[in-house]
């Protein structure tokens, strides 16, 4: 059968305040359902009536499209606008509306339907693009271009497929998948987190150089564990990289060199880059972008009144309206926005981006929509490149729901067991270890009943489908940090007096979770997957050992040909050893070096059984006992299990010279990720992850549309997303040596190109998935440890609270005109007054937005920042008659900067007859010099302080916090702490070491 639908249903009664969600839909149903059917659908604490096919945090159907069935107890099927249904079984057609409650449904749906023995093909949904295999031949941008960066954080590439092409992303569809290119075979960097790869795709250098390996991590100088998931996380993080003024005040031993982003590349060339709030934030590089000042009014203003609980489910709409007042610009030759809805959303749901994370991706599609309109506007839309790319995938939700392994409390913290006293740890006893970990935004610390909280490792894990882990050196009560354990260490570790040496690695690959395993025909019975070890002092090998104990050594190696210029190779080993002193023995397993000669080798990564893998290896039998550059394994993994895996393992193992100091305060003693279902949750969360070095969790989005950009066309030339920012410098203009970075930038990407491979055109039907539903089944609680006020779920935290009476110092003046305007208007509030002011804003720049006269006095405007005048300017001066406000200071800098601008202007219109336009009769830069210069040391001193107020609140805020829950806890039973061994403890003759030193 073929179906096609039209018409209007009204879900449910309007209402005079209106609605944030879409109640009136046509067959093709939605994905922006309200809060309340997210939050009644969750799963826990009881179960509503059902979406009939699932839906919102259930399912990936669209709620209340029109849906069908053959047959009184056929399958439901999903119909929306269009559909081809093949017929299974003859029965009665049903049709209906998927919502578990018609009752208040208003309107009409109409459906035509045609019967066919052979379906005709212009029914069918195809993606019918064209094919390169090969790379094509390099182009060049055109002249005076921009690029706007499009981050969407999280994106799973299958799911943006899916949605495009049945119709629920038609700004994407029409953008990138019929106007541009695509890359399908696009990857991030290893652990596949938000702040490991965006260090390393904003410098286009692998985390060896970035020195970002993990969201979390310990800082061994202090003993402290530590995170980026603060309010100034962005900035610390960057620092990493540049260190600041603040850096050399503040800490004793920063990086040495400096590692350039994008940010700074532009700015040492001049060109304009203005930037939304992203994971790493270099704040500002450009002057004039004072993100500081103007996000957190945007942020302030995109929420309701006492709701600043709100924000971190709104990113996306905040950083888009940030983004159209400040970063779609005519003026700004690279922007960058950042869109984090998808990922934040499938951290909270059992289901992901095969349920309620499909919202926010909905809604990025009309975000993307108001952008390119304003790229309209501003008249730079036929000069503007677009890349759509993201910095990591996900893992779970489609076929299993992901379970808790939690290698925090139930490995490392759970209790000694040897009931049978002969020194050796029982099947299911745990470490011992006295843990800090991180929990969503909080650091927490779990200690034995019996033992001192000073005796801790620590596990760094976010995104859950990976793990830095830190143990005292060489055994549990040293205290000493200062060294990392070695293989041998971590094989002969000491737990406990009374207990032999344990292979901590042995003992993690042992967990068997057989008894608690909902999905055992789908998901393997023991969590851990693989461990990533360094094998050599000089970390230029890697150790990777999987759960089935095949072993492979990964080195790595400089060619000589340039900075970044390396060469790897990939073993197969057995029995791999190593002493005291680092020295390794192992037995390298020949078979693997004649790839085409009979069965091959077994391999961890299981390169050896992928026949894509052996099939690119096929014309080299000696191909695994040679180094290969990173290029050549990308290429080669691109369809495995583990792509890029060779590469990124280096370089997460390996910290270059010039970070020495970096690793010894940061660097972990081995990482570890799990099977795909499992991950590292710390509480009752059912989520999708990421992190993981698997597929899924590795392979990112990669699209790129523009004027010159070829059309329709996906090339299957594998690459990583740190080939981003190279290729936007070069589309921007910007003079840079590509031999200082990882990532390469694409140029077979334009049109009028001949191609050197062979093109052909894809026929492949693009299949919609829908499914009866996954059972979620909540873990459960690990056992809580005492009153904690802090909850980052919870409007009524302190930290909320706070910010909620802060933020209303920033409400805007014409918001709270706007609002009781809308008090008086039906529906959703218009906000008129600023409505308005942006359309005459941006109706004066649209008439001719090249004129010079236009754009000045547009700056002139935008200086002021009339729609930004708070409740903080109007009390200050108005009531108090005090002008020196944060607000103004920065009005008085972008005037100073138009002032600066038209006196160029006017020296460049004075110096034409003799420079003919060129330059200006006067040395422009040489007079504003000193200006900036004074500006910048402004500037820097009011952001310092501010960081400085901020910094200190927020840890104040946790200091009252674990103050009342100390109070709290002062009479209540310790249930959650467990003495450090159950079983005999009698004197052993297996002595500690003493190191301490």
């Amino acid at each position: 059968m073929h179906i096609a639908a039209q018409g209007k249903v009204q879900i449910e009664k309007s209402s005079y305040h209106g609605h944030d969600y879409e109640y009136v839909v046509g067959p093709q149903g939605t994905y922006d359902f309200s809060s309340t059917v997210e939050n009644l659908h969750r799963g826990y604490p009881a179960e509503p009536t059902e979406f009939p096919l699932p839906a919102a945090v259930k399912g990936p159907a669209p709620c209340y499209a029109l849906i069908g069935r053959i047959g009184e107890n056929g399958d439901i099927f999903l119909i929306g606008r269009d559909a081809v249904v093949e017929a299974k079984s003859s029965g009665d057609l049903y049709l209906g509306i998927n919502d578990f409650n018609v009752a208040d449904n208003i309107g009409d749906f109409y459906a035509k339907v045609d019967m066919y023995s052979t379906l005709p093909g212009e029914f069918v949904t195809k993606d019918a693009r064209k094919i390169e295999e090969g790379k094509g031949k390099d182009g060049t941008p055109i002249d005076d271009s921009r690029v706007l960066m499009l981050y969407l954080d999280g994106i799973d590439y299958n799911v943006l497929t899916e949605m495009a092409y049945k119709g629920y992303l038609p700004n994407i569809k029409k953008l990138f998948f019929d106007n541009g290119i695509n890359f399908p075979y696009t990857f991030t960097v290893y652990p596949s987190t938000t702040w490991t790869s965006t260090a390393c795709f904003i410098s286009s250098n692998f985390s060896d150089l970035t020195g970002i390996k993990s969201d979390v991590f310990l800082d061994r100088r202090v003993s402290k564990e530590k995170h980026f998931f603060t309010p100034y996380g962005p900035l610390t993080a960057a620092r990493r990289m540049y260190p600041d003024f603040v850096d050399h005040v503040t800490d004793e031993n920063p990086r040495k060199q400096e590692l350039p982003t994008i940010f700074n590349r532009t700015h040492d060339d001049n060109i304009r880059m203005y930037s939304s709030v992203i994971p790493v934030l270099f704040n500002p590089i450009p002057m004039g972008n004072h993100i500081p000042t103007w996000y957190t009014d945007t942020l302030t203003n995109s929420v309701r009144y006492f709701g600043m609980h709100q924000t971190k489910d709104e990113f996306d709409e905040i950083n888009t309206a940030f983004s159209l007042d400040y970063v779609i610009k005519q003026e700004n030759k690279v922007m960058y926005v950042w869109l984090p809805g998808v990922d934040a959303k499938s951290h909270e749901t059992p289901r992901g981006q095969w349920g309620a994370a499909r919202k926010p991706m909905y809604l990025i599609d009309k975000n993307i929509g108001e952008i390119v309109d304003k790229l309209k506007l501003e008249g730079v839309y036929d000069k503007t490149y677009i890349i759509l790319y993201s910095d990591h995938g996900h893992m779970g939700g489609k076929d299993f729901i992901n379970q808790r392994f939690d290698i925090a409390n139930d490995f490392f913290y759970k209790s000694i067991v040897d009931g049978d006293g002969d020194g050796e740890l029982d099947k299911d006893s745990g470490l011992g270890f006295n843990i800090e970990y991180v929990e969503h935004d909080e650091r927490l610390n779990r200690a034995h009943i019996d033992r001192n909280m000073e005796d801790f490792m620590a596990v760094g894990s976010m995104g859950y489908g990976a793990a830095v882990i830190y143990l005292p050196y060489k055994h549990k009560y040293s205290r000493n940090f200062t060294q990392n354990n070695s293989y041998y260490d971590l094989t002969h570790y000491q737990v406990h007096p009374t207990i032999k040496p344990v292979n901590v690695i042995d003992k993690l690959f042992k967990v068997d979770y057989s008894e608690q395993n909902k999905f055992p025909n789908i998901i393997a019975n023991k969590p851990i997957d693989v461990v990533i070890i360094p094998a050599t002092k000089n970390r230029d090998a890697s150790l990777v050992i999987n759960s089935q104990g095949l072993q492979a050594l990964i080195e790595m190696r400089p060619t000589g040909k340039g900075k970044r210029d390396f060469e790897y190779r990939y073993r197969a080993v057995t029995d791999f050893d190593q002493d005291e002193n680092g020295n390794n023995t192992f037995n390298a397993v020949e078979t693997m070096t004649q790839a085409g000669a009979g069965a091959a080798a077994e391999d961890p990564l299981h390169y050896t059984s992928s026949p894509s893998f052996m099939k690119y290896i096929s014309k080299d039998p000696n191909w695994f006992a040679g180094f290969h550059s990173g290029r050549e394994w990308l290429e080669a993994t691109k369809e495995t299990e583990y792509p890029d895996a060779v590469v990124t393992f280096s370089h997460f193992t390996k910290w270059d010279d010039s970070i020495s100091n970096l690793k010894d305060r940061f660097a972990p003693d081995f990482a570890v990720s799990p099977k795909k279902g499992w991950d590292f949750q710390t509480d009752r969360r059912l989520a999708s992850d990421h992190g993981y070095p698997l597929f899924d969790s590795m392979r990112v989005p990669l699209f790129i549309t523009g004027p010159n950009i070829k059309k329709g066309v996906v090339n299957y030339t594998a690459h990583r997303n740190m080939d981003v920012v190279p290729t936007v410098l070069k589309m921007a203009g910007a003079k840079f040596d590509e031999g200082e970075l990882d990532g390469k930038p694409i140029l077979d990407i334009y049109e009028g190109e001949a191609e050197d491979g062979p093109v052909f055109v894809r026929d492949e039907r693009v299949a919609f998935h829908t499914d009866s539903g996954l059972p979620l089944e909540y873990p459960p609680e690990v056992p809580k440890q005492g009153t904690n006020i802090h909850n980052i779920d919870d409007p009524y935290d302190l930290h909320y609270m706070v910010a909620d009476v802060a933020s209303l110092l920033e409400v805007g003046d014409i918001r709270i005109i706007d609002d009781v305007f809308d008090v008086f208007i039906p529906g959703q509030p218009v906000r008129p007054v600023n409505s308005a002011m942006t359309e005459v804003a941006t109706g004066f720049r649209s008439e001719n937005p090249s004129n010079i006269f236009v754009v000045r006095t547009t700056q002139f405007f935008d200086a002021l920042q009339i729609k930004q005048f708070d409740v903080s300017d109007t009390i200050s001066m108005l009531i108090f008659g005090f002008y020196f406000t944060e607000n103004n200071f920065w009005r008085a800098n972008l005037l100073i900067d138009w002032i600066q601008d038209v006196g160029g202007d006017f020296n460049r219109l004075i110096g034409e007859p003799v420079f003919h336009g060129e330059k200006g009769l006067l040395p422009g830069q040489v007079l504003n010099a000193p200006i900036d210069g004074v500006q910048l040391v402004a500037q820097n001193t009011v952001k310092i302080a501010k960081e400085a107020i901020t910094r200190f609140g927020y840890r104040a805020i946790f200091g009252v916090e674990a103050g009342v829950n100390k109070i709290g806890n002062v009479d209540k039973p310790k249930v959650w702490q467990t003495p450090e061994i159950v079983g005999p403890k009698e004197d052993s003759p297996f002595k500690m070491l003493d190191v301490s030193q």
